[in-house]
């Protein structure tokens, strides 16, 4: 290396040493202590908690009247816990189109016939909302630490004891709530 090269090297070498010690201190004697200041930095994201509580709820099972109203409203809901740092959102779907069924019948029941809705028990079915593929907002609130949303669940049935709908056996649909904090 040339003579002329090496104090420039050095030289931007000091300089890049010089740029990064901006929160430094240099004891100079006489002085016994120097003092630097740093800061201290957070940064905490949407935190959300969502818990269900037992992994199934029952729906109740139809009687003959029922079938001749052709539906029934859940008087419960099941126990959902909310906690977010910040606004958030419930929505509910199932990718299911349809109720697993266990039984020795044909039995069949479609997921639209699992109707819901937010907050409190509804006069009939036509007050509630028809249960889709599609994640659709229940409900919704502000930063929370122990929220308990309503959600009511109520199921169509057809007024015939022989559709496969109706048929004795246990039926299972899986339910996806998503809780978001946008």
């Amino acid at each position: 290396m040339s003579k002329r090269v090496l104090p420039l090297v050095a030289l931007l070498v000091l300089a890049g040493a010089a740029g990064a010690s901006a929160q430094t201190c240099v004891n100079v004697p006489p002085a016994t202590s120097c003092t630097a200041a740093q800061t201290a930095r957070l940064v905490i994201p949407s935190l959300v908690s969502l818990d269900l509580g037992a992994g199934t709820f029952d729906l109740t099972a139809p009687t003959p009247a029922d079938l001749a109203t052709t539906y029934v409203l859940e008087a419960g809901s099941p126990t959902i816990t909310v906690k977010a740092n910040k606004a958030w959102t419930l929505s509910i779907s199932s990718a299911a189109a349809n109720f697993t069924y266990v039984g020795t019948e044909p039995g069949a029941k479609s997921r639209d016939d699992l109707y819901w809705k937010a907050d409190a028990v509804g006069a009939n079915l036509g007050a509630y909302t028809q249960l889709t593929a599609a994640a659709i907002q229940v409900t919704a609130g502000i930063a929370t630490n122990n929220d308990h949303p309503l959600i009511f669940f109520g199921t169509h049935y057809v007024n015939n004891f022989a559709d496969p709908g109706n048929l004795p056996g246990t039926y299972t649909l899986p339910l996806t709530f998503t809780l978001a904090a946008p």
